[in-house]
């Protein structure tokens, strides 16, 4: 005969913080108080499609390797490259 001991099935927890009155107007205060802006990527929504295709593994290593290696996103390696293959078609 065996016993089990059970360990605990919640967490001790300690009592929330208790909240001075008044409190929540400091806190909305100092939001008010900072400055506001707009970051440049939230000026413009910019609307994506998502293209989906298959390739060859080698070559999906390949590609992502070199975007690494640039320094850039697959997809800034894609676009650079659609960009000078149109220049070239002209």
């Amino acid at each position: 005969m065996s016993t089990k001991t059970t360990a605990p099935t919640k967490a001790p927890v300690g009592a929330p913080p208790s909240k001075k009155k008044g409190d929540e107007f400091k806190l909305l205060a100092s939001i008010a108080e900072s400055p506001t802006y707009v970051a440049d990527n939230m000026k413009e929504k910019a609307k994506y499609k998502d293209l989906n295709f298959k390739v060859d593994e080698s070559f999906s290593r390949e590609f992502k390797m070199t975007a690494t290696a640039r320094g850039q996103s697959m997809k800034e390696l894609l676009e650079e490259c659609f960009a000078l293959w149109k220049k070239s078609q002209k």
